[in-house]
């Protein structure tokens, strides 16, 4: 499977040698560039000691991060990408796991370890002509959260990716009528995949959008209006701060023929938003754990969907086993599906079952299936709390409050005693746009629809949810404000 990907690739590769691979609003570099800097790096690596099969790069979504990446695809060695926001620790927990021949990072990324500038390798600029590829199942690594604080290792085989391809490349997101993708999230967030993977399988033009504009609203609005794209590829989260950043419609961005959203809920209330903003551009939102390879399943957003007190995640389909397990946790089974964490045996017997002598993924998500094919997500085991005895699922409260016509978003977490007993709930409400209503409104508004058990005890409005690097809702941010 992997001389198929790497073949595919390197086709494109030479066959686009002038075109654009990379163009951040500020410097383009073409698949020839991407070419001869690959080769470099890859030249360095084996130029190194040490049997490790892992290369690390720390950086962003910047170009030098594909470069580290299109390397390993050529020469057979693994591809790790760590975020350069993270902090020490965790920097330092996936070397210790991974124990990289090669680390590789930007020039605005604090030094690590035996880190080497990504500019000091390509300075050498020597190619040699006796380069051999290695053979290895895995194409990537991408590092979660762990329930220990310690991050997961999730190794992606390139058999996942001609399975994700198979299905994202060849069914109803038309993905070949693109042209210039957009590269949201950072390489180490797997959402980043659809973005590069595009790109290299297809020869179109990864655009990036640099990571410290996204939390300026003037720069993020200057470069949403000076650089063009027409597939937009992000979480909903972001795509909501460009919406309230700038004036977001077709008649202002006629270039965005197309939306897909993944990595975490998508608003049914942005949703209407972005349809009759976008009148005639497609929005898709999917689903998918990093551990079945991006996203498995997705689905058209329409106005009839908009009906719905919630949006689907995706509908069933065919080469992928979808099964309502206990608890309504969906559990995976097909080729998409990893084979388990990196050197976590016991985390990973956690996360199979056995089904039918078939090895399925437990992804912890709550589902509904409907009999029409549409997949609703209701929720994860693990965010189930109890007050007063009472059970409470978070998102059935933030899913009730959302129907508040004044409120666009909500997140609500538990208050904690410093017994760490749940004593209340919090919720953290972002108002529509030009609207004016005080606390002790939407408290009145809350208590005549829900239960009296799920009414949150505090109210904070905000301007906006805090994101996380890969610009999802920050809870811990919001914990801290409780």
């Amino acid at each position: 499977m992997n001389d198929v990907v790497v073949d595919k690739i390197l086709r494109v590769i030479k066959k686009n040698k002038n075109k654009n691979v990379y163009d951040d609003g500020e410097l383009t570099y073409t698949y020839g560039e991407l070419d001869v800097f690959s080769d470099i790096i890859w030249q360095y690596i084996d130029s190194q000691k040490g049997n490790s099969n892992y290369i690390a790069a720390i950086g962003n979504n910047d170009f030098y991060s594909l470069c580290v990446l299109t390397a390993c695809i050529k020469s057979g060695y693994i591809f790790v990408p760590i975020d350069s926001k993270n902090s020490d620790e965790r920097i330092q927990n996936i070397i210790d796991d991974i124990k990289p021949k090669v680390i590789i990072r930007g020039s605005k990324c604090k030094e690590v370890g035996n880190s080497i500038l990504f500019e000091d390798i390509i300075n050498r600029n020597c190619i040699s002509n006796t380069l051999t590829r290695k053979k290895n199942k895995y194409m990537y690594v991408i590092y979660t959260s762990g329930t220990t604080g310690i991050p997961k290792g999730v190794p992606i085989s390139y058999s996942n990716i001609i399975s994700f391809t198979s299905w994202f490349f060849h069914e109803k997101f038309n993905i070949y009528e693109n042209e210039r993708i957009l590269l949201q999230a950072s390489f180490s967030f797997d959402l980043s995949v659809m973005s590069w993977l595009t790109v290299l399988w297809l020869g179109k033009t990864l655009v990036a959008i640099p990571t410290e504009i996204t939390t300026n609203y003037k720069k993020l609005r200057h470069w949403f209006n000076t650089v063009k794209f027409d597939l937009f590829i992000s979480t909903p989260s972001f795509a909501y701060l460009v919406y309230i950043s700038t004036n977001f419609n077709s008649y202002n961005y006629p270039w965005i023929k197309k939306f897909i959203f993944c990595g975490e809920e998508f608003n049914i209330k942005f949703a209407q938003k972005l349809i009759t903003n976008f009148k005639n551009s497609k929005i898709f939102n999917t689903y998918g754990p990093t551990e079945c390879t991006v996203a498995i399943i997705g689905t058209q957003i329409t106005e009839s969907l908009l009906k719905m007190d919630k949006l689907p995640i995706g509908e069933k389909r065919e080469n992928i086993e979808l099964i309502v397990g206990a608890e309504n946790e969906l559990q995976i089974v097909g080729d998409m599906v990893f084979d388990g964490y990196l050197n976590r045996k016991e985390e990973t017997a956690k996360s199979f079952i056995e089904i039918n002598a078939k090895k399925a993924y437990k992804t912890g998500d709550k589902v509904r299936i409907l009999d029409n094919g549409y997949i609703f997500f209701d929720g994860r085991n693990d965010n189930q709390i109890k007050k007063n005895g009472y059970r409470i699922e978070l998102e059935e409260v933030e899913c009730i409050i959302k129907k508040i016509p004044e409120i666009l978003n909500v997140v609500v977490l538990p208050i904690k005693n410093k017994a760490n007993k749940i004593v209340g709930l919090s919720a953290f409400i972002v108002l529509e746009k030009q609207v004016s209503i005080d606390s002790s409104e939407l408290l009145s508004k809350m208590q005549d629809i829900l239960p009296l058990y799920m009414i949150p005890n505090k109210i904070h409005i905000i301007d906006e949810i805090p994101l996380t690097n890969n610009k999802k809702i920050n809870r811990k941010l919001l914990e801290l404000m409780n």
